[in-house]
């Protein structure tokens, strides 16, 4: 994160910092304004009371220059296009390699590599973990070496900053029997929808969580 604060976004670090609906309650008491404003919450993973104003912000003016866009070609060639650009840079992109730990420096206590398997040592000057904090700190990096990073786990018990919920996207492709109901199907609406019980889209998440079965999912 210190690396992020210094030299990726330093100008905007102080957004992402900032509680979306602390912030959002500064500039109106409106909650319907509120839950429009903040309706694609699901693309962060974070309720409004939960999320960084800085990440909302951001899928916020990603929607609101244009609308979601779909890659010709569908989903695949966005990969396809990252591998010939870090290939080109002398990179290597591996797939089927889970990594399974982070390779520390007994002395220094630096990441130098990553072990894919268990097996197999790659090694590397910096080291970037996408999968989140949790799994970054509590899984891949070994346990014997748990005292070195003994504030960030402990902050990880933190409700307020430890992990919720999961959320999955499902995308499905509709086929008629016959060309008749192929014609029938692709009138559906081309966009998508998000049905909420409320506005609240806090109390949404925690109704669903309180009963699972008898509440309705806020999609």
């Amino acid at each position: 994160s210190q690396f992020l604060k210094n030299h990726v976004i330093p100008s905007h670090w102080n957004l992402l910092e900032q509680n979306t609906l602390q912030e959002l309650r500064k500039l109106t008491d409106n909650d319907t304004l509120i839950g429009v404003l903040t309706y694609v919450w699901g693309d962060i993973g974070e309720p409004p009371a939960r999320g960084s104003l800085g990440n909302q912000l951001m899928i916020s003016d990603h929607y609101g220059g244009g609308g979601g866009y779909y890659p010709i070609g569908g989903p695949t060639v966005i990969p396809k296009g990252a591998v010939q650009v870090i290939e080109k840079a002398g990179g290597k992109v591996l797939v089927r390699a889970p990594v399974t730990s982070i390779l520390i420096d007994e002395t220094l206590g630096n990441a130098y590599g990553v072990q894919v398997k268990g097996q197999h040592n790659i090694y590397a000057p910096i080291i970037v973990s996408s999968v989140g904090a949790p799994l970054t700190y509590q899984k891949l990096i070994p346990p014997q070496h748990h005292d070195r990073i003994r504030p960030q786990l402990t902050a990880l018990q933190d409700a307020s900053v430890a992990p919720e919920i999961s959320l999955l996207s499902l995308f499905v492709g509709f086929k008629g029997k016959d060309d008749t109901e192929d014609q029938e199907l692709a009138q559906l609406p081309k966009q998508n929808y998000w049905v909420f019980p409320s506005w609240n889209h806090d109390d949404n998440i925690a109704a669903f969580q309180r009963d699972v079965k008898g509440s309705s999912l806020p999609a």
